[in-house]
């Protein structure tokens, strides 16, 4: 899918309107043919619903004007009660994550099941002739009642909704779902440069260094925050102008208007144009997201935890929440193939060359915060040495490996300097040396697996 196409599903997402909008459109289609049931299948001849068949013009008019009425306060309510759940998730976990409480598909579907009900009536009580002979809308009548008492319905399950949609674990568990498939999107299986190709990677440096001194600079010809790049509209360019791109950003870093967003190297002659398609593939605005970012994902938890630690709230509990699921998803990132910064279009050929996505920068944006913040707190200090431990059960590269290992070496100075009881230090101590032990054991484990396997293939 093109990254323009998913920036707009993604703001399209984040709208309070889109659902409402279709529901109150679909009312208005239900208010045009629902009198048509009139004609063909008049009440009167069912047994079942000669009740109905007995109202008047008046008693159509007085229900559906109540109906209508009370949807429409409803509504409001429901309005409220949502800003008032936005303003206590902003003031608690943090304004990033009101775009989850935005996308919620249950606060969308309550607040247009009353607004279409509203409009549905109101169109409804338009039909209504007053004169003895008047036409009553029997069936419209009827489906108007059938969908006031869905909205009661729709009604206790908002209350219940947004009671569970504020409390942490639940909101952390959502911002973890969402986490687990941006990570399964961002990061396939296969992607970057293909295995095996050692002859390529020999020319890099000295590519490298011609970009350097030959390449053109490409300016930023708007700023804000790179939420996407077109990555095939870019490779494109690239083959058809006969370029190198050494893009300068990736998703999530913020770019000033007229910076240097991207060195070019022409193999071949370049049009004028070269700039304008560039800028063009970049996708900018005043917030990041999580389109092709994975930290801004993984920031929204260290936020919720940071929060957590602060002398306002001082809710460790949550923090400690917040560091497991990071660092469940830190271990299924230490499993899966980073993408190369190196791109090669289908003929070989190196077209682009872009900031990485390292496993390091992900842990570093997860726990760094987090340290710095609780280093006071030895329950927070051990839960982040055993979250360190569950990736060091799973970590495979060593530059992995040894970037969890200086985490480790963080902590535990900071540790010695903030901790003043013995009896907590030597706890925090221990279980640093229970990590370190591990990664060394780790590593031990996959030296003699290499050993074996060299014994055994020809």
């Amino acid at each position: 899918m093109p990254a323009w196409v998913l920036n707009w599903l993604t703001k399209l997402r984040s709208s309070l309107w889109l659902i409402p909008t279709c529901m109150a459109i679909a009312a208005i289609f239900l208010s045009w043919a629902v009198p048509y049931l009139d004609v063909f299948f008049s009440p009167k001849k069912i047994d079942s619903l000669q009740w109905l068949s007995n109202m008047g013009p008046e008693g159509a008019m007085t229900l559906l004007s109540t109906i209508a009425g009370s949807m429409i306060t409803i509504a409001g309510v429901v309005f409220s009660i949502t800003i008032v759940a936005l303003t206590l998730a902003s003031g608690q976990f943090g304004p990033r994550l009101l775009g989850n409480f935005l996308r919620d598909r249950g606060n969308q579907v309550v607040l247009g099941t009353f607004v279409a009900t509203f409009l549905y009536c109101l169109l409804v009580l338009r039909t209504i002739h007053m004169d003895p002979n008047g036409y009553t809308p029997y069936w419209g009548t009827l489906v108007g009642l059938i969908l006031a008492v869905c909205s009661l319905g729709v009604l206790i399950y908002f209350m219940h909704h947004i009671a569970m949609s504020i409390q942490a674990p639940n909101l952390i568990a959502a911002v973890y779902g969402e986490l687990e498939e941006d990570l399964t999107r961002l990061f396939p299986e296969r992607l970057g440069m293909p295995e095996g190709n050692e002859a390529k990677k020999t020319l890099i440096p000295d590519l490298m260094v011609r970009i350097e001194k030959e390449g053109m600079d490409i300016k930023a010809g708007v700023g804000g925050y790179l939420q996407a790049i077109e990555n095939d509209g870019l490779m494109e360019i690239a083959r058809e102008q006969n370029l190198v791109i050494f893009l300068h950003y990736r998703p999530g870093h913020f770019i000033t208007m007229g910076a240097s967003l991207a060195k070019v190297l022409a193999l071949g002659p370049m049009t004028d144009v070269v700039s304008q398609h560039i800028n063009k593939q970049m996708i900018c605005g005043t917030n990041r997201t999580q389109e092709q970012d994975i930290e801004f994902s993984v920031l929204q938890l260290v936020e919720v935890a940071v929060r957590a630690l602060s002398p306002g709230i001082n809710d460790p509990f949550t923090c400690i929440n917040c560091i497991d699921h990071l660092s469940a998803i830190l271990s299924q990132l230490c499993q899966r193939k980073i993408p190369s910064p190196f791109r090669y279009d289908r003929d070989g050929v190196l077209r682009i060359i872009a900031p990485p996505v390292t496993f390091e920068g992900v842990l570093n944006a997860a726990f760094h915060q987090i340290r710095q913040h609780g280093k006071g707190n030895v329950a927070v200090i051990i839960c982040l040495l055993d979250g360190l431990g569950r990736l060091g059960e799973n970590v495979e590269r060593n530059e992995d490996r040894e970037a969890i290992i200086r985490h480790v070496e963080m902590i535990q100075r900071a540790s010695r300097e903030s901790i003043q009881q013995e009896i907590d230090l030597e706890a925090v101590e221990d279980r640093c040396r229970q990590v370190m032990a591990l990664l060394a054991n780790r590593v031990n484990r996959s030296v003699l697996l290499m050993d074996k396997m060299s014994n055994i293939l020809p």
